[in-house]
């Protein structure tokens, strides 16, 4: 008889709302944590010659095995918290008011802390089966992009640079797009919300400031799509959509950004993969240690495919709802599926 499914993740997480939702249709014995509110905590780790290592944890004042309890956890959002990491008794003592060593005895706290979580973790994909953990939410983009070059894809010319020298040798066109490295930056500040997104750039643009030098930046060669394409893949399936404009000599340069201003003129359509890109996808997704997530692809004028990057946490509420696809209900479906026997990663070929 299959064990519990545990999701962790956090309360603002509408996709979880609606697996719980499906979950509960189908009547699964599952446990939501939502580790923003009340966290998962670890109590304790016991490790002896003689016995198996031991992680101790506790929810709501309880102590909770989740080896013995469940068979499938999904770490959607959200992360295991250790006990008391935050009391305030744990403080520099000896020097109270000197600053720097206040700052390394705190950065000293922080990798003591993540040592001990990184091992709970590995402990944890060896003894109960994990659908992707805390530590790969974030994937370098750069590695990502270079990987997927390995398996097959074809990826955007792209530049990393601070030097306007770079910029005159290695630009051999006009139009780039500039987007992070890493995550876009965001603030809410004075009731205004100031974000980045994905900009056009010409080599004009970029070599009229006064400075040689800049902050190190991405440029990659601006495509001429016909849409793009988002996956969302969990577990060897995939679901993917088409997005695209009626009018495709007026597109965003960023479809996240051009939402608000292009949104009636908006399509997107459910679409399955070629197999040898479902394929490539899901090699990737193995490459990176990844059990679910959400690529970018766009579509050239040639009908090419064309990698862009993948985000682990998996952004999929507009593509279930506008491609009709019911993704959440196909995931509970899956989880269910999946807590009963071994997880099983396909080998494409």
């Amino acid at each position: 008889m299959a064990k519990k499914i545990l999701i962790i993740t956090e309360s603002g997480d509408t996709t979880a709302d609606k697996v719980s939702q499906w979950l509960d249709h189908f009547g699964a014995d599952f446990d939501r944590i939502n580790s923003d509110h009340i966290p998962l905590l670890l109590e304790a780790v016991v490790i002896s010659q003689n016995n198996d290592t031991q992680l101790l944890f506790s929810y709501k004042g309880k102590r909770l095995n989740l080896m013995e309890i469940y068979n499938l956890i999904w770490f959607r959002r959200g992360s295991i918290f250790v006990k008391d990491f935050g009391n305030s008794e744990i403080k520099n003592a000896a020097f109270p008011d000197d600053e720097l060593l206040n700052n390394s005895f705190s950065n000293y706290k922080q990798s003591e802390a993540n040592t001990l979580i990184d091992f709970v973790y590995e402990q944890i994909e060896k003894k109960v089966r994990t659908i992707n953990i805390p530590t790969g939410y974030e994937v370098n983009k750069l590695s990502t992009l270079a990987e997927a070059k390995n398996v097959g894809f074809l990826i955007p010319e792209t530049i990393i640079t601070s030097n306007k020298d770079v910029i005159k040798q290695k630009l051999e066109v006009d139009q780039y797009i500039t987007k992070a490295i890493k995550d876009s930056f965001f603030c809410l500040t004075n009731n205004v919300f100031l974000t980045q997104g994905t900009e056009e750039a010409t080599i004009e643009d970029l070599l009229k400031d006064e400075s040689h030098f800049f902050f190190p930046s991405l440029f990659q060669k601006k495509i001429d799509r016909k849409c793009e394409i988002r996956v969302f893949f969990i577990l060897g399936k995939t679901f993917a959509a088409a997005i695209s404009f009626y009018d495709e000599m007026n597109q965003p340069v960023d479809i996240r950004s051009g939402i608000n201003d292009y949104g009636e003129d908006r399509m997107v359509t459910s679409i399955k993969l070629p197999v040898d890109v479902e394929h490539k996808l899901l090699r990737l997704a193995k490459n990176l240690k990844l059990e679910s997530g959400s690529a970018d692809f766009m579509i050239t004028n040639d009908y090419e495919f064309v990698f862009l990057e993948i985000n682990p946490v998996g952004q999929l509420d507009f593509l279930s709802v506008l491609s009709n696809q019911f993704i959440e209900r196909e995931i509970a479906k899956i989880l269910i599926e999946n807590a009963k026997e071994e997880i099983k990663y396909p080998e494409p070929s």
